[in-house]
């Protein structure tokens, strides 16, 4: 038995009158690799590590002292003293560990209970916690099932979720940052919690996302606000609404008699659901409608959105920007109401000089 060989040797160095101090330790073992590795936060809560085997000039390596410790140990600082593997030994697998950070050290013995330098490894970063960050898209609709994708972090295979109190059959792992779902049809209409659980052969660790998915009785489409607009000017439409899994269509219903489509007015992108934007050079009531499809092309629903588009200048509203226009202005400037309607020129919310300057830079074709 070692513990034999030991004190042997340890009377062995006695009697021969060698002090302990001056037996020579074996040489320190050195780390190669870890897995999973130092330094990355990971969900699996054991880690295996392998070192070069030690030697000893003296012939009588023992064993190795390993230990596993939440704190970094100054250079000063003894340890592991405690016998943990045998001499033969080139690898260890820690035991299941909790959450946290942790820290691994190894030294040599001898039978003469001299040890090498240590050499160690970490942090290692264990979070079985998982965390939804977010939900895309945060909407669906009780006549079908929609596909809806979880971003976070510390998801792992075989997790579980749950919408509300309704398990999801089907769940797709891609990465401990990304599960993909399927919320079923049929839910009942109202804002639901998403629930994500790791594998209870782990600690069943959960996390859920309150609040964060909406089951629409109907679709609800909104195309956004009406708008005033001035020719040559592009508006982007920023503010519509609908659900996601869906294709969205633009298009002009209505428009000016003498305005002609793609020469006159056109959109841009109008497959987007925001990021469409809507220019026309003939000034009128513009009217665009958005129409939202399924996968399959049907369509669920619709909303249109007025845009009046002016000239901008014609404050005579005559269609031109003209010396008349220019009259109204200065007479505003002087205090006398035109009574007319103004059509303020700048977005200041007043007529002022820089109107007229405007006007007058129309009429020479300067703008």
């Amino acid at each position: 038995m070692k513990i034999k060989t030991m004190t042997i040797g340890f009377l062995v160095c006695l009697l021969a009158g060698v002090p302990l101090s001056m037996a020579d330790p074996p040489s320190k073992p050195v780390i190669v690799s870890a897995s999973p590795p130092a330094g990355e936060p990971t969900t699996d809560n054991t880690i295996f590590i392998t070192w070069i085997a030690s030697t000893d000039p003296d012939g009588d390596l023992a064993w190795y002292a390993t230990e596993w410790t939440t704190d970094k140990r100054e250079e000063s600082e003894e340890g592991p003293l405690g016998r943990s593997q045998p001499d033969v030994a080139t690898s260890e697998t820690s035991d299941p560990l909790e959450d946290g950070s942790y820290y691994f050290y190894i030294r040599a013995a001898d039978n003469l209970g001299a040890f090498s330098e240590r050499d160690y490894r970490g942090p290692f970063i264990i979070t079985t916690q998982p965390i939804i960050t977010s939900v895309e898209p945060a909407s669906g609709t009780t006549d079908s099932a929609t596909s809806v994708i979880l971003t976070g972090t510390a998801f792992m295979e075989d997790a579980t979720v749950t919408i509300g109190e309704t398990r999801i059959e089907m769940v797709e792992f891609k990465d401990a940052t990304e599960l993909r779902i399927t919320v079923p049809a049929e839910l009942d209409p109202g804002m639901y919690d998403i629930t994500v659980t790791n594998p209870s052969s782990i600690g069943g660790k959960n996390h859920p996302k309150e609040d964060c998915f909406e089951v629409l009785s109907e679709i609800q489409v909104s195309a956004g606000p009406d708008e005033q607009m001035a020719t040559n000017r592009a508006h982007a439409f920023t503010d519509a609404a609908a659900p996601g899994n869906m294709t969205y269509l633009w298009e002009v219903t209505d428009a000016p008699a003498s305005a002609e489509a793609d020469r006159d007015y056109s959109l841009t992108f109008p497959e987007l659901l925001n990021g469409t934007s809507f220019s026309a050079n003939v000034p009128g009531v513009y009217v665009v409608r958005l129409t939202v499809n399924d996968e399959a092309g049907e369509p669920l629903g619709s909303d249109t959105a007025t845009l009046t588009v002016y000239v901008r200048g014609d404050i005579y509203k005559d269609g031109n920007v003209t010396l008349a226009d220019l009259l109204i202005v200065l007479q505003v400037l002087a205090g006398i109401d035109p009574s007319v309607t103004i059509q303020l020129l700048a977005a200041d919310g007043k007529v002022d000089a820089g109107d007229a300057v405007y006007i007058l830079q129309s009429l020479k074709g300067e703008w």
